[in-house]
């Protein structure tokens, strides 16, 4: 890509002079030139110069940014003036054109500089953006232990806003972190599954939080990206709650069921009629409230009745007419 320069003056041998003089002693450059003030500010507004090379005493030049001055005799306080204003150096005329070639190219590597500065910012500022609309918490600790980054996602998750975790140090913001902050796994570039999230316990005000988290290692420090799992394990601990409870229940039925079944099914005893109604009953009794419990945890739980062998045998005894041995 050329290098694009902008001359301004009102001096139109200065205007076709000095163009050529550049071209011989620098390659690669594209020049355009205006007489007026006016013109350089229509010609600056669709391109992004290089570097604008334009009189002190330009009329209108109030409206533009010279990298370069061209000075007269006496002019030595106006030029001051504009360097405090940003220009880059000032050349008086008769022009030194080694001097001028000299300073200018030094003018154009600060103007590239200061466009690769202004691309890294821009492109952090971006990144900067994306994290926070991210539903990942994210924060960055620098080799200090102290928080430099703290995202929206992570005040959100954690209850902790940005202006109380940034520049503080991680045990400070995250009660336990020194106690976790060695299981949790860091690597040494980003990856998809380079490493597995290690789940650690935190507690922040009283709430216990589980977090999903891992890191990558950098120049700057270390990048955490988390997520609760919070919620998630409360449900595991509810549903387990839940079955224990059912299962709980659901032994008395299947054991009366089995016990029942397995005394009208004994060869030792004879019953009455009456008696193995009774049996028939609790077993129709016990199937209709186990019907009305959760099917699939009751075929679960349908070995535990074998613990329950001594049912049939308490059954019998305790039938009125239970007792009577059937003969060989």
């Amino acid at each position: 890509m050329s290098t694009r320069i902008l001359l301004v003056d009102d001096d139109k041998a200065l205007l076709d002079a000095l163009p050529e003089a550049l071209q011989l002693r620098m390659n690669g450059i594209e020049i355009d030139t205006s007489e007026t003030a006016i013109e350089a500010l229509e010609r600056i507004r669709d391109t992004d110069y290089d570097a604008i090379v334009s009189d002190i005493k330009m009329p209108g030049m109030d409206g533009l940014a010279p990298t370069l001055l061209i000075t007269g005799h006496g002019e030595h306080d106006l030029a001051v003036q504009a360097l405090r204003g940003g220009a880059y150096d000032f050349v008086q005329k008769p022009i030194d054109r080694d001097y001028f070639v000299a300073s200018l190219e030094r003018a154009i590597q600060l103007r590239r500089l200061d466009r690769e500065v202004e691309q890294q910012r821009l492109a952090l500022e971006r990144h900067a953006r994306v994290l926070e609309h991210v539903d990942d918490g994210v924060f960055l600790i620098d080799d200090g232990g102290v928080i430099r980054h703290w995202n929206p996602a992570a005040h959100a998750i954690t209850g902790v806003p940005a202006d109380q975790a940034l520049e503080r140090k991680a045990a400070e913001t995250l009660p336990g972190w020194e106690v976790v902050a060695p299981l949790i796994p860091v690597a040494s570039m980003p990856g998809p599954g380079s490493l597995e999230a290690k789940v650690v316990p935190l507690e922040l005000d009283g709430r216990e939080l589980w977090l999903s988290i891992s890191g990558v290692t950098f120049s700057d420090g270390i990048v955490y990206a988390f997520r609760s799992l919070t919620e998630e394990r409360a449900l595991d601990e509810l549903k387990g709650e839940f079955i224990a409870t059912v299962s709980h229940e659901l032994r008395t039925p299947l054991a009366a069921i089995y016990g029942s079944a397995q005394t009208l099914l004994r060869e030792d005893v004879e019953f009455e009629e009456s008696d193995k109604k009774r049996l028939l009953d609790v077993i129709a009794h016990e199937s209709e409230r186990l019907s009305r419990g959760s099917s699939p945890s009751a075929r679960t739980e349908s070995t535990s009745v074998r613990s329950h062998g001594t049912w049939s045998r308490r059954c019998a005894a305790a039938l009125p007419h239970g007792r009577t041995s059937r003969s060989s």
